[in-house]
């Protein structure tokens, strides 16, 4: 049976589709118009894209194949978890820069 990939080539493209910016994406907005992703919507995108691209894993994929895509799939949930908690970070580290900005300015 041939390898099973899911890497980050299947992240990328789920991520850099158009399509993805859409409503009911794998993107979704904050309220400080922060573009997040969605981890609910990529990790099914990602298994849809698994079970896409390998038919075979859902009815004849080993335990351990199974298990690999699995594990790669956290691996990437993990990833786009720390994308969004630094975006969230950065978004209010600016936004405590710029209230200090407005205080400076009045003072």
């Amino acid at each position: 049976m041939e390898k099973i990939f899911l890497g980050r080539q299947p992240a990328d493209d789920i991520l850099g589709n158009p399509s993805t910016y859409e409503k009911g994406g794998v993107y979704y907005y904050s309220e400080r118009g922060d573009r997040l992703i969605d981890l609910n919507a990529f990790r099914d995108t990602l298994w849809q894209k698994c079970n896409f691209e390998n038919p075979q894993l859902s009815t004849f994929g080993s335990e351990a194949e199974v298990e690999e895509v699995r594990n790669t799939v956290q691996q990437l949930l993990r990833w786009a978890w720390k994308h969004n908690k630094n975006l969230e970070e950065q978004a209010a580290q600016l936004h405590m820069l710029t209230g200090w900005a407005h205080i400076v300015e009045v003072a």
